[in-house]
């Protein structure tokens, strides 16, 4: 479940809106970012097509056997730091792409903006 900073759960019954679906449940974007040169470990970043918006990172890594595992202590929805709360959030995280230097580009639809009319 998706929560706000101070641990309100992000549903239509809490927040008032335009929603695609329940927190967490409409991925749009899968971005994986290497920490390693084998490719073998890094974070997948995902962007959640809902409002308000969410892009999750968790860390992954693959074994020997070939399986990948999640670190969910790792996980975080990155819309709830500081730095994106400051801009207002997002909302309706959509497309997203690697940038040349490897770093998640994250994009957001919001048919709400006049620009888009």
């Amino acid at each position: 479940m998706t929560r706000t900073p101070d641990g309100v759960d992000i549903t239509q019954d809490n927040f008032a809106g335009t929603q695609y679906g329940g927190a967490g449940t409409n991925p749009d974007c899968n971005q994986f970012v290497p920490t390693d040169e084998g490719g073998t470990e890094g974070h997948l970043f995902t962007n959640w097509e809902n409002s308000p918006g969410c892009v999750s990172r968790v860390f992954v890594s693959q074994d020997e056997d070939g399986e990948w595992h999640a670190d969910t202590e790792d996980a975080m929805n990155l819309t709830n730091t500081e730095a994106f709360r400051d801009l207002g959030g997002t909302r309706i995280d959509c497309y997203g792409d690697l940038s040349p230097w490897g770093t998640m580009i994250s994009s957001e639809e919001n048919y709400a903006h006049p620009a888009s009319r």
